[in-house]
């Protein structure tokens, strides 16, 4: 037997092994082993993904298939989606999975108590679960073209769930050493690691590697020293510029993020950028790549800048000898807001110095975190702000932000018709209805321009060169790197040959 982790030819053919231990280092520290409260791309979510199972699972590559569930089927009126549990799916403890199981989970959700992710509980509100011996029924208020996706939430035993209530539910020694359905259970857990091995019992496809161990470390310099060092293979993908762009000895490997995406919003109550072709001629004047170079944490969504002097004229705006935008006596005086993380900083800084260039007068406002929330977003006291939207549908289920009660309406900007587009996306039949939708909705959005987005996130995934392991380079949640996780392997043996 040979490591595959080994660098250096054999004779013969080899073949993947079972065993080993795979150790990949985490900047931070888990809060909750638990689906239900996992904030997205934690170390939380991660760990989550390799020990609970959903009834469905979606692949890297958006493909949705059974986990729990063995087969579905959905009514013509898209409503109604019933579940056949697999029978041989079973606990880390070795109790069988049951629709009690499923169905107190989203019931967990949707109680008054329940501490989780607000978002989490609006996806399921209005929900109704009815569990039978090995099936679930569930019926949705409207139809919904991405409830598998949102099926593929991992399910937690009954008993787990029921105590979800309060700050209690917080604090459940659960949520430190779960039991799950997944192809990994928790062996020891402390505060600096913990160790996963492969469950015996796993209903699916069952890893090559025998052991999964987070190290958890305070920050990327620690995480750096133990993949340096031998210790870890890996650094959990890390969302920020923490890390220096040159890691001699190691490869690094950029993560584009899909639900995380960086916009700008336009204030659309604010004068001048109240009129769309003012808005329309800013957005195309940006060159995206350049500010998601200058964020250094974003991946480029878009075409460099296409802005003339036409597009400005078109708005009314009239170039004087300097360079300068006026109209009617006043220049084009634009205020960006946005929060003071650094990569936020940048990426505002760099939108400014290119529409001055164009022939604005634009200063650049930060403030912190819950500021910039609590105060400029959430009482609409900005011209434009520069927000990272979080949401795994981003880009993809668009009444979320483009609703009547959209995250992204925080600019006062209202349209019936983009309203009516976005529901029509979501509650599309079939692929084709919902494109088409889609491509209308997009057709709005660009007409009116109300928002500018600028960039995808990225996360840089840092690994040693003796690592074997795949991973695909766009993912929805950092926890999608797992997606083959049962191809990794520390271990390979000889084969013999065909001739």
């Amino acid at each position: 037997m040979a490591l595959a982790i080994g660098g250096y030819a054999v004779a013969g053919n080899v073949a993947p092994a079972t065993g080993g231990r795979y150790v990949e280092a985490f900047v931070g520290y888990p809060l909750y082993l638990n689906p239900l409260l996992a904030e997205p791309n934690t170390p939380d979510q991660d760990l989550s993904s390799l020990v609970f199972s959903g009834l469905t699972r979606v692949r890297a590559d958006g493909a949705i298939e059974g986990d729990l569930a063995a087969s579905w089927g959905v009514s013509l009126d898209g409503r109604t989606y019933s579940f056949s549990l697999r029978p041989d799916a079973r606990w880390h403890d070795g109790r069988a999975v049951t629709s009690e199981d499923v169905a107190s989970t989203f019931a967990a959700i949707t109680h008054s108590e329940f501490r989780g992710n607000p978002d989490l509980v609006a996806q399921w509100r209005s929900v109704v679960v009815e569990a039978a011996t090995g099936a679930v029924r569930i019926r949705l208020p409207e139809p919904d073209t991405l409830f598998l996706e949102r099926a593929s939430i991992g399910i937690v035993p009954a008993a787990v769930a029921r105590s979800m209530r309060g700050d209690a539910g917080l604090t459940a020694e659960t949520n430190r050493a779960p039991i799950g359905s997944g192809p990994f259970r928790v062996v020891t857990a402390d505060r600096d690691r913990i160790v996963l091995e492969a469950h015996a019992g796993y209903h699916g496809r069952a890893p090559y590697l025998a052991e999964f161990e987070a190290r958890f470390v305070p920050t990327a310099e620690r995480a750096l020293a133990l993949t340096r060092s031998g210790e870890a293979l890996s650094i959990a993908p890390i969302l920020d510029d923490r890390l220096p762009d040159a890691l001699p000895g190691l490869a690094v490997a950029d993560l584009t993020l899909a639900s995380e995406r960086a916009v700008l919003v336009f204030n659309t109550r604010r004068a001048p950028i109240d009129e769309a072709p003012t808005r329309l001629a800013l957005a195309n004047a940006l060159d995206r790549a350049a500010i998601a170079r200058a964020a250094g944490d974003g991946s480029a969504i878009g075409t460099a800048a296409q802005a003339s002097d036409s597009s400005f004229a078109a708005a009314g705006w009239q170039r004087l000898a300097d360079g300068a935008l006026t109209r009617n006596g006043a220049g084009l005086a634009v205020t960006i807001t946005t929060s003071d993380r650094p990569s936020h900083r940048r990426a505002a800084e760099e939108v400014a110095r290119q529409w001055n260039a164009r022939g604005a007068q634009v200063e650049v406002q930060t403030t912190g975190w819950t500021g910039f929330v609590g105060d400029t977003l959430a009482k609409g006291a900005f011209q434009v702000a520069l927000v990272r939207v979080r949401d795994g549908m981003v880009g993809r289920e668009p009444h979320a932000l483009w609703g009547a009660r959209g995250l992204l309406r925080i600019g006062g900007w209202g349209d019936d018709r983009a309203d009516a587009l976005a529901r029509a996306v979501t509650a599309a039949p079939g692929e084709t209805e919902r494109t088409g939708a889609r491509t209308a909705l997009d057709a709005r959005l660009e007409a009116e321009a109300p928002i500018v987005t600028l960039y995808d996130g990225r996360a840089r995934y840092v690994t040693s060169r003796l690592a074997t392991m795949t991973h695909p380079s766009v993912v929805r949640r950092l926890a999608d790197r797992f997606d083959s996780i049962a191809d990794w392997r520390i271990f390979t043996r000889r084969v013999p040959g065909r001739f």
